[in-house]
């Protein structure tokens, strides 16, 4: 075979059991490592360039070395392609719309029972002082029972007063949550593609000062699962829930 010194340039003859070993250049007198030049490279075979050994031309891996002879993709690259092969190309569902499928989640509400809840115990505190004040000289024991009713109207006021602290309503465009409670803490949680049904209860008292409940049920029970109660303007609340479920 012929080798090329890399210093001289000269063309120098060798034996082929050479091939991949350093020589001495009788030129420049220095030593290479003898790589056949490609017109005397037997046809199919190739050098590798680790080893200099002689390997099958499409080979992938030297026999010899066992080295890699193809430049490996970057580990980001495979994971990469792997994920691409095995992740489905699925559709998205028809209640999420396709530009806010990967958006942050949006609060759209943060509510808490209304003030005017409050209104309905003091007035009937007020009614029956008011009424049995005219009768005070002439009760005896039936003074207990007016005392009594006061008493549980009382209660009342003040279970409505702490709903209003300890109470929370947030809609987001994803779910809603309804958390409560003071010393035992209790929340309920509900994506908005799992509502069936919601529902508006007002009183006649609710509709006059402009407050009510919002009752909403999901796929879990026929029934209602969460209410929103005691809410400022809860048609508007439920207009936005059949928007958020519709969309």
């Amino acid at each position: 075979m012929h080798t090329t010194c890399p210093h001289c340039q000269a063309i120098n003859p060798f034996p082929p059991e050479t091939s991949g070993t350093e020589v001495l250049c009788p030129q420049c007198h220095r030593t290479y490592f003898a790589e056949p030049n490609p017109e005397d490279e037997t046809e199919g075979f190739r050098s590798c360039p680790f080893c200099h050994e002689k390997i099958r031309a499409g080979a992938k891996k030297c026999r010899w070395c066992h080295e890699f002879l193809e430049e490996k993709a970057s580990p980001d690259e495979e994971v990469t392609a792997g994920k691409e092969a095995e992740a489905p190309s699925l559709p998205l569902k028809k209640s999420v719309p396709a530009a806010k499928a990967n958006a942050a989640e949006e609060e759209l509400l943060r509510l808490h029972p209304s003030w005017k809840c409050l209104v309905a115990p003091l007035a009937l505190c007020l009614v029956v002082s008011c009424g049995s004040i005219p009768f005070l000289p002439r009760m005896e024991w039936s003074l207990y029972v007016v005392l009594g009713i006061l008493f549980v109207f009382l209660l009342w006021f003040v279970k409505l007063f702490f709903a209003i602290f300890t109470t929370h309503y947030v809609l987001s465009d994803q779910r809603l949550l309804v958390s409560d409670g003071l010393l035992t803490r209790q929340e309920v949680e509900v994506r908005i593609g799992d509502i069936r049904a919601v529902w508006l209860k007002q009183n006649l008292w609710e509709q006059l000062l402009g407050y009510g409940d919002v009752l909403i049920g999901t796929s879990a029970t026929a029934g209602a699962e969460i209410s929103i109660a005691d809410i400022d303007a809860p048609r508007e609340v439920l207009e936005l829930l059949h928007q958020l479920i519709q969309a």
